[in-house]
C-alpha cells in the first residue's frame, strides 16, 4: 500500500477502527429483514455487499487516513506521540518503551 512508515500504518489502521466500528454498530444492531431466497442468493447479495466493500473499504480507508496524517505535517503527529511517550514514561517509569537504559 505504500504506507509512510510501518508506524504510520498501525496508527492509520487503529484509527480507522475506532471510526469504522461505531459507525457499524447501528447496523449490526438493527439486523436485517427476512427474505424468502435461496441460500445461493443470500449468499451472493451478502458476499458482494459486505465481502467486497469490507475488503476494499478498509484499504482506501488506511491509505487516506495515512495520506492525511503525513501530508508535509500539517498534522503533526509526530509531536503528538513524542509528548504522548513523554507522559506515559512519567505515569510508568519501570516500563522502556523500546528505549534502551
Amino acid at each position: 500500500m505504500r504506507l509512510a512508515t510501518p508506524r504510520s500504518a498501525a496508527l492509520s489502521a487503529l484509527i480507522f477502527d475506532a471510526v469504522i466500528i461505531p459507525l457499524l454498530l447501528p447496523l449490526a444492531l438493527r439486523g436485517v429483514q427476512f427474505r424468502a431466497e435461496t441460500a445461493q442468493n443470500l449468499f451472493q447479495r451478502n458476499l458482494w455487499i459486505s465481502g467486497l466493500g469490507g475488503l476494499i473499504a478498509p484499504f482506501v480507508g488506511i491509505k487516506l487516513i495515512d495520506a492525511a496524517t503525513n501530508s508535509n505535517g500539517s498534522l503533526k503527529w509526530k509531536a503528538y506521540w513524542k509528548e504522548m511517550r513523554e507522559v506515559f514514561e512519567r505515569l510508568m517509569p519501570r516500563i522502556s518503551y523500546g528505549r534502551s537504559s
